[in-house]
């Protein structure tokens, strides 16, 4: 780049033109403060501040890029056991999140155990053929980015790099890989990690967009799985398909949503008659005549939380706990209150000794929706599961040497 600039300048100067980069001294002061100033013009033009700007340059240098990367998209695949595989995309333009341009994927072609390689690569796929298709309105999937991040380290960016090649597309491909502690702690390439404790800018930016596109990733897993499990409960109900079960889901969301309503509100929902709504109404309100008789999992689940949720679940004070789901005797101690996924709704962290004993005692009680138990590289054995109301439950064990 530097030659290309010199033999430039040359040509239009008519004669030999050198560029020096200082290194020390007073000129490297000059310099600094040229490279301040213009990052304070161009975010006086841009309406952006000058730390977004210079985190922008120095993610540009740390990933050896030509331009700067004013639009990033940022992948993360979630899954909440096998059933459940969902992918999350954000946007950053100009160093802020671009809300409007996030997308959400459902993965199709991971079928039994989860496989992040082969989600990750399914996703960039449906995206980039995305842009064939929208490339006329530029916005969107119309927009290519200047640069793809992924929550991951290198073996994610060696799975995905050669298929935006084969695309035909010129986009840099990068993974953010994490510490012990969540953080982001490199920059993935094929061939090894960029450390970037030396671009502090960047590093918060990076950090900023890890952080975002896990939050949104995990957030729609939820919502997925809580959308299962509902539609598990509804489908019980005589008279109450796949349809109906989603139609109510759309206008209720949540089962505590359905028990307020009257027969009639249940009706409303498109495709209810009026002999539906009032079996869903008996049903929700423990009126045995509305219920399918193959079924006990919604009193088990509600029962369950019962005994769980003596006072609001902020309000839960550490401690061992027993209770007993039908003949099956649960023990655990509550160890942390997590963010819940809807207002109404709870999130709770257990710490168990045997995370593999609680997951057999949970399924031995009936209870559905449980993830099977998966080992994290930070030592930790857990597993989870969302009731029809959204609450979330995550058991763990802290194996030896975990942190």
């Amino acid at each position: 780049m530097q030659e290309e600039l010199q033999h430039y300048l040359s040509q239009k100067a008519g004669r030999s033109v050198q560029l020096l980069v200082p290194q020390k001294g007073d000129q490297m002061k000059l310099l600094q403060m040229a490279k301040e100033n213009a990052s304070q013009q161009i975010a006086e033009q841009t309406r952006r501040t000058s730390r977004e700007i210079s985190a922008l340059d120095e993610l540009a240098r740390l990933l050896g890029l030509h331009q700067i990367p004013n639009y990033i998209e940022a992948y993360d695949i979630s899954n909440i056991g096998s059933e459940t595989i969902v992918a999350g995309m954000v946007v950053f333009e100009g160093g802020r999140p671009l809300k409007g341009a996030y997308r959400k994927f459902s993965v199709r072609s991971v079928v039994g155990k989860p496989d992040d390689y082969a989600s990750m690569r399914e996703v960039i796929t449906r995206r980039l053929e995305r842009y064939s298709q929208h490339k006329e309105e530029g916005v969107g999937f119309g927009h290519l980015p200047d640069l793809i991040l992924l929550d991951g380290g290198k073996g994610h960016v060696a799975a995905v790099k050669p298929i935006v090649r084969q695309m035909g597309f010129d986009i840099p491909v990068f993974g953010m890989a994490k510490d012990d502690r969540h953080r982001t702690r490199t920059i993935a390439t094929e061939d090894g990690e960029l450390s970037v404790s030396s671009f502090r800018a960047a590093f918060d930016l990076l950090t900023s967009i890890q952080d975002e596109v896990h939050r949104f990733s995990i957030t729609y897993s939820r919502q997925k799985h809580q959308s299962r499990a509902l539609d598990s409960v509804l489908r019980s109900v005589e008279g109450i398909g796949a349809k109906r079960a989603q139609n109510l889901y759309i206008r209720f969301r949540t089962l505590k949503a359905m028990e307020a309503a009257s027969v009639e509100q249940l009706e409303e929902t498109p495709g209810m008659t009026h002999l539906t709504a009032l079996n869903l109404y008996r049903y929700l309100h423990g009126e045995q005549e509305g219920k399918a008789a193959a079924s006990t999992e919604p009193e088990r689940l509600r029962s369950f939380y019962a005994m769980i949720l003596q006072k609001p679940y902020n309000e839960i004070v550490p401690g061992r706990s027993e209770i007993l789901v039908g003949e099956v005797k649960l023990v655990f101690t509550r160890t942390s209150v997590q963010t819940p996924v809807n207002p109404d709704s709870c999130g709770l962290e257990f710490a168990v000794e045997d995370v593999d004993a609680q997951y057999r005692r949970l399924k031995q009680a009936g209870v559905a929706g449980c993830t099977e138990p998966v080992t994290y590289p930070w030592g930790w054995r857990a597993f989870g599961f969302c009731d029809p109301d959204g609450n979330h439950i995550d058991f763990v064990q802290q194996l030896d040497g975990g942190k």
